[in-house]
């Protein structure tokens, strides 16, 4: 019998978390577009200056995440489930000549590491439902097969 509720429990949570996940996300993603152009622009004029190291651990705010913050999973106003949106602040966190695959050998590639913050907010209206710290978001390589390439965790980046 516990074997059987148990069992329900679990279905009952897989089945509720199967509805949430197909929450309207078109509302965030048009407003968090609007940030997508200053972080670019602030990643091509930190690797293009003269002396980028100034630029390491520069906080510019570029989405705004400091706003009243909710404890629980769904926003308490449209009642959805909240979901991760980068803040796209393009923190430059390190920079420099990175090591072979193996990580024995330095390379002639020069890259660029970037971190930005991020949030659970509501899809529907915006709210900050909680607010994570930095974490990483993107990387330029100069001269090797990396590229430029996206990292980032964050459902909405």
């Amino acid at each position: 019998m516990k074997k059987a509720i148990g069992l329900l429990l679990i279905c009952m949570v897989i089945f509720a978390n199967g509805i949430f996940a197909y929450a309207d996300t078109s509302d965030l993603q048009e407003y968090r577009d609007m940030y997508t152009a200053e972080e670019q622009r602030r990643i091509n004029m930190i690797t293009q200056s003269e002396n980028s190291e100034d630029w390491i651990g520069v906080v510019e705010e570029n989405f705004p995440l400091e706003r009243e913050i909710e404890m629980y999973p769904f926003c308490e106003d449209c009642y959805e489930i909240s979901v991760t949106v980068c803040a796209g602040e393009a923190i430059l966190v390190d920079e420099g000549y990175h090591k072979d695959l193996l990580g024995i050998v330095t390379t002639d590639c020069y890259a660029y590491y970037f971190n930005s913050r991020g949030a659970d907010m509501c899809p529907v209206c915006g709210k900050v439902i909680f607010q994570y710290g930095q974490h990483a978001c993107w990387e330029i390589h100069k001269k090797c097969s990396k590229g430029d390439y996206d990292v980032c965790p964050m459902k909405i980046s």
